[in-house]
């Protein structure tokens, strides 16, 4: 897998639920449980196509160690391996995988933007459950831009 669960958190998946192998047969089943509604819920990963820039917002935030930059070296790589790890997860757990991953065009670290264009996916009914950037041009620029 792509985050490895070799490495604890936040490099890695060690301590999360299905990696944990202990000797106590209800926490294991607590585990294995937790863990499979994990990666059976509905979760969206929303990532911004053009979010490549570690140094956005404040490269003083970014973790750049070996570890990190195992996931990629930056947030859109990142998302991507998070969510390749969750599929790990479902396949070593014989679960269905929940999630959906959409990626949003011409919108990099900008969280305002990806609000926006989440809040349409959940809720514009001519584009449920779809990625639609023309809801941006619905925006003033100015409210768009990340301070």
């Amino acid at each position: 897998p792509t985050v490895p669960p070799a490495h604890s958190f936040p490099y890695g998946l060690r301590g999360f639920p299905h990696t944990v192998c202990g000797t106590d047969p209800i926490e294991e089943a607590v585990h294995r449980m937790v863990a499979s509604q994990f990666v059976q819920s509905p979760i969206t990963v929303l990532l911004g196509e053009e979010d490549t820039d570690p140094n956005k917002p404040r490269r003083a935030i970014w973790r750049d160690t070996a570890e990190a930059n195992m996931q990629g070296f930056h947030r859109l790589a990142r998302g991507r391996s998070f969510f390749e790890a969750g599929q790990v997860v479902a396949n070593q757990l014989s679960e269905p995988f929940g999630w959906d991953l959409h990626t949003v065009p011409g919108v990099g670290h900008n969280g305002a933007a990806m609000a926006v264009v989440a809040m349409g996916m959940f809720y514009d009914p001519e584009y449920p459950n779809e990625v639609n950037t023309r809801v941006l041009k619905r925006i003033p620029t100015a409210n768009l831009v990340m301070a």
